[in-house]
């Protein structure tokens, strides 16, 4: 799904962005549970927009490439494949794709790990939040 049809398809070298995700990581929370029967949205934000996906299926791939991604962010820093959500036994984990500058969560780089309530997953400039719809 592609959130933003205006985006530039070009890929420029990594800007660093991810080596200074934030001064302090937010506070941890509990893990993010959720029940079969709630609604579930990613919400994105991307070059001063924010959008939100339905999640309807149990894993979500985000990046850049139109066709390989099921979630298609207007970053042209994050790879083409950059990460997943897998969204399975009332649990979500999130796991880097092998990306070229790295996934990180509560600002800390990541390959895999559960998210936590409150917890932003940051790739590139864009940052993502799985919420109850």
């Amino acid at each position: 799904m592609d959130l933003w049809s205006d985006h530039d398809e070009e890929h420029a070298p990594c800007c660093g962005a991810c080596a200074s995700i934030g001064d302090e990581p937010p506070l941890a929370g509990a893990t993010f549970r959720y029940d079969a029967s709630e609604r579930l949205v990613i919400r994105a934000r991307s070059r001063g927009e924010t959008k939100e996906y339905a999640v309807t299926k149990e894993v979500v791939v985000v990046g850049r490439a139109q066709g390989r991604v099921d979630l298609v962010l207007p970053d042209s820093v994050i790879s083409r494949v950059q990460c997943r959500f897998v969204f399975a036994h009332g649990v979500v984990e999130v796991e880097d794709m092998r990306s070229t500058c790295g996934t990180a969560v509560g600002g800390e780089m990541i390959t895999r790990t559960t998210l936590r309530e409150g917890d932003v997953v940051r790739v590139g400039d864009s940052e993502l939040e799985v919420r109850r719809a």
